[in-house]
């Protein structure tokens, strides 16, 4: 059986991770950035990971450690609302583009899929 998800644009995707971050405000207090930004920034670096073969779980830790100097709460907090997001993303079968692409990454990866792919002569992407 074939489930269809519901592609998030990426406004939605944006006030979908700013749901997140909100349940963890207080975690963020001492960020410049406004939250909505703050969502934009996270959104961006679940597309870049997917883009660059980064496991979602990793994105805190990396961010952290390029910034040494600043607080490594604010690291793992970012992370967690990752996580939730993606965790909400899964469980309501919605993907933003930045899942796509990891979802896409990972079915290229398989045999079968690109076994599958060779019956097209064009794909339009």
């Amino acid at each position: 059986m074939w489930l269809e998800p519901e592609f998030l644009t990426v406004e939605t995707g944006q006030f979908a991770m700013l749901r997140h971050i909100q349940t963890r405000q207080a975690d963020f207090a001492g960020l410049v950035t406004s939250p909505e930004r703050l969502a934009i920034q996270l959104g961006s670096c679940l597309v870049l990971a997917s883009l660059n073969g980064i496991a979602f779980s990793e994105i805190g830790s990396r961010l952290a450690a390029a910034m040494p100097d600043k607080d490594p709460n604010v690291y793992k907090s970012a992370q967690q609302v990752l996580d939730s997001y993606i965790a909400g993303a899964e469980k309501s079968g919605t993907l933003d583009y930045g899942l796509a692409v990891a979802l896409y990454r990972q079915l290229l990866a398989e045999p079968w899929y690109r076994q599958e792919l060779r019956q097209f002569k064009h794909l339009l992407a």
